[in-house]
């Protein structure tokens, strides 16, 4: 009797070693002992479909068994392909990621180089650039060619409206001697990437993807050098896509570059890490950004802090304020007549924490309130928290307000509403914390304060 494969899925992982692994291939199999025949995915990008996956390694990973009957099994697995050297493939993609600025790229090419391992058909694929800067359209009539040796076929009118450098370089009279049919061709010192990122900008074609803040940063060190004014705004933006991953290296790149709403957006999400200035692996811009950079952010959070800890610490408003639980002196009910005030200011059956001052004039004992005890705990707690990550979201996180509703589940005037008072006041507050802290702005020496989505 024949042994069915009974392994319903399999996944295929390969890379250049162990810790660094892609998958490149996810297929269901048939519940049977005939061999199948896959397609393994080896496209990198559009300009590399015949490129092998760099791979030295690789990994094979059975999932959701068919049936029971016999023991998760293959019988075999045989990966074909073509021997090349996964170096050159590794170069490819640093290239296409990263650029030909990058120490991965140099790295790889002079070693590839050296070995004369480089394949003659990966340097003859750089020197073709993407769409539309090919040879065609015909009606180009400038070539600005990369450091690398790549052309790019461009249009003077374009190209003269996106920077002032170029305009004026353009208006010079053109050497009489030279055949006015053959497209002048300008070289330039910028890599292939950074031509391409910001010629894109210049064309209603695709947005460049920056794969990584270098691109970014060259890309913007070409829009400043050439006065590209037109496309500067738009590299700068490229930079909030980094915010979650690298927000310090965001905040320290537009510092440099003077970009004032990015460096904002930056130094807000800053304000979430009280040792942002001392980084276990400072980004690169450390060794010339000035300290005074790194010393507004400090003042900025601090001011942020405080401006967070006062909102939360208003305990008037909490007693008094503008809201549908507001203290009534002449009734149990709230001023609204809606819903009562909040149970731990008006349980009398919970041990009392320290007094509360809610309001000035009339006699002493009128100013004072005495919330319970398990409120308080919750209010140091959270004050606490608030002083490392100043965000109005954090009054109402699970791990403080869940030891508060579980001390005042022992009450039976606290527990039935515990719960959705401290929701409602947690909620409230939020907001407020929210309101309290987005007038805090960041004093930078350029720019404007402007929105920012990021914020």
């Amino acid at each position: 009797m024949e042994h069915p494969c009974n392994v319903k899925k399999i996944k295929i992982f390969a890379g250049v070693n162990k810790q660094c692994m892609t998958e490149i291939l996810q297929v269901d199999l048939a519940n049977d002992s005939r061999a199948e025949t896959f397609q393994i995915h080896t496209k990198i990008c559009e300009r590399t479909s015949r490129l092998p996956w760099p791979c030295s390694e690789t990994s094979v990973h059975g999932s959701r068994v068919v049936a029971m009957e016999y023991l998760p099994s293959i019988w075999r697995v045989s990966l074909t392909g073509i021997i090349h050297d996964w170096k050159a493939c590794y170069l490819e993609r640093s290239r296409l990621e990263h650029g030909e600025a990058s120490s991965a790229f140099q790295e790889s090419h002079a070693e590839l180089t050296r070995s004369g391992r480089l394949p003659s058909g990966l340097q003859q694929c750089w020197q073709t650039p993407y769409a539309p800067f090919g040879r065609t359209p015909s009606d180009t009539d400038i070539v600005f060619r990369s450091r690398s040796g790549v052309d790019f076929h461009v249009h003077k009118s374009v190209i003269a409206k996106m920077s002032s450098v170029w305009r004026d370089m353009l208006s010079f009279p053109q050497n009489p001697n030279l055949d006015p049919d053959i497209p002048q061709v300008v070289t330039l010192t910028e890599d292939t990437k950074t031509l391409d990122n910001i010629f894109r900008l210049c064309y209603p074609t695709t947005h460049p993807h920056f794969a990584s803040i270098d691109n970014v940063c060259a890309a913007l060190d070409a829009a400043n050098k050439y006065m590209m004014d037109p496309i500067t705004a738009r590299i700068e933006n490229s930079l909030l896509q980094f915010l979650d991953s690298e927000p310090l290296r965001v905040y320290s790149v537009a510092y440099i570059h003077q970009c004032g709403n990015v460096a904002r957006a930056a130094a807000r999400r800053l304000v979430a890490d009280p040792s942002f200035a001392y980084p276990l692996h400072p980004p690169p811009e450390f060794n010339y950004l000035p300290a005074i950079a790194l010393s507004t952010v400090a003042a900025y959070r601090r001011k942020y802090v405080k401006a967070a800890l006062e909102a939360f610490g208003d305990h008037k408003w909490m007693h008094s304020g503008d809201h549908a639980r507001r203290f009534s002196e002449s009734s149990t009910s709230s001023a609204t007549g809606g819903p009562k005030t909040w149970v731990w200011l008006e349980c009398t059956a919970c041990p009392r924490g320290p007094p509360m001052m809610v309001k000035r004039g009339a006699p002493v004992v009128n100013n004072m309130v005495y919330p319970t005890r398990w409120w308080w705990k919750y209010f140091d707690a959270a004050k606490e928290e608030l002083s490392l990550r100043p965000f109005g979201s954090v009054v109402a996180e699970f791990q403080l307000t869940l030891p508060a509703i579980a001390a005042a589940s022992r009450c039976e005037t606290c527990g039935p509403r515990a719960l959705l008072d401290l929701m409602e006041y947690t909620d409230a507050m939020a907001e407020r914390i929210r309101e309290a802290t987005h007038k805090v702005q960041v004093e930078l020496p350029f720019g404007k304060a402007g929105s920012c989505s990021h914020t």
